[in-house]
């Protein structure tokens, strides 16, 4: 997506485009094939690079919550850098990451900050929740 966007509006735009509409495209239009995404796929600083490895990740989360959508709740800028404060809700309904499905509602917060240049996204870091997601379905996850 190498357009004029802000990264106010890439931020937005990613969040509806590639979780809230499922949109394969998206991911392979906002993330540069080398932007480095940290901090949700592990317990450690273990880093996704490109839309492939991010693609996975996504996957991974939509196997076990098919119906997680995302709403962005706040939106703060600083030159080509972005942050994001966001709540993921869904339904725990799909086996995968370690855990079978317990059919239990869940809601987690989470943060983000990220570079945008050209329109995608160049790198990214991640606070996550998922200790509270873990508390919710009664599991563990297990990230590859």
């Amino acid at each position: 997506m190498k357009t004029s966007l802000s990264p106010s509006e890439v931020a937005h735009a990613w969040f509806q485009r590639v979780w809230n509409d499922r949109d394969d495209a998206a991911v392979d239009e906002m993330l540069n094939p080398q932007g480095s995404i940290v901090g949700i796929s592990a317990r450690d600083a273990t880093a996704l690079t490109g839309p492939a490895e991010f693609r996975a990740f996504r996957d991974a989360i939509f196997s076990i919550l098919p119906d997680i959508r995302v709403e962005v709740s706040k939106v703060i800028t600083d030159g080509d850098w972005v942050a994001v404060r966001f709540t993921c809700a869904g339904t725990h309904t799909g086996d995968g990451l370690g855990m079978k499905a317990s059919g239990r509602s869940v809601a987690f917060s989470s943060m983000g900050m990220g570079r945008v240049q050209n329109g995608q996204w160049v790198e990214g870091w991640n606070l996550v929740d998922f200790i509270s997601l873990e508390r919710q379905v009664g599991g563990t996850l297990v990230f590859g």
